[in-house]
């Protein structure tokens, strides 16, 4: 008897990754999802670097905002089929965030 393994039917047709341009994944981020007549749709704020959506078809405005830098796309999600989306951030440290030199610890800098 051949076996035959069936993969469960996908009900998103947005798929969101969430990551930094060095290749890091990111979580905690917020997302906003709006028609484009301005009624918003979702807004969350990530626990992983995946964001699955089922929407209806039509015209969309994403916002995304990692490390204080938001960023938005617009897209057409189809009445079949799906969409994917990627937002990528420069690093933390680029922004303005805190960071270590080398020998400022010992001197009780950051």
């Amino acid at each position: 008897m051949k076996w035959r393994r069936s993969a469960p039917p996908q009900t998103d047709n947005l798929r969101i990754t969430l990551a930094s341009k060095a290749g890091s994944y990111l979580s905690d981020v917020d997302v906003t999802i709006t028609l484009t007549s301005g009624r918003q749709v979702l807004a969350v704020r990530t626990e992983g670097s995946f964001l699955f959506v089922a929407l209806p078809a039509g015209a969309y405005q994403i916002a995304a905002k990692a490390n204080h830098v938001a960023q938005t796309r617009k897209i057409v999600v189809p009445t079949r089929g799906a969409n994917e989306l990627r937002f990528y951030w420069d690093d933390a440290d680029t922004h303005g965030a805190p960071r270590t030199c080398k020998g400022c610890s010992a001197m009780g800098r950051p």
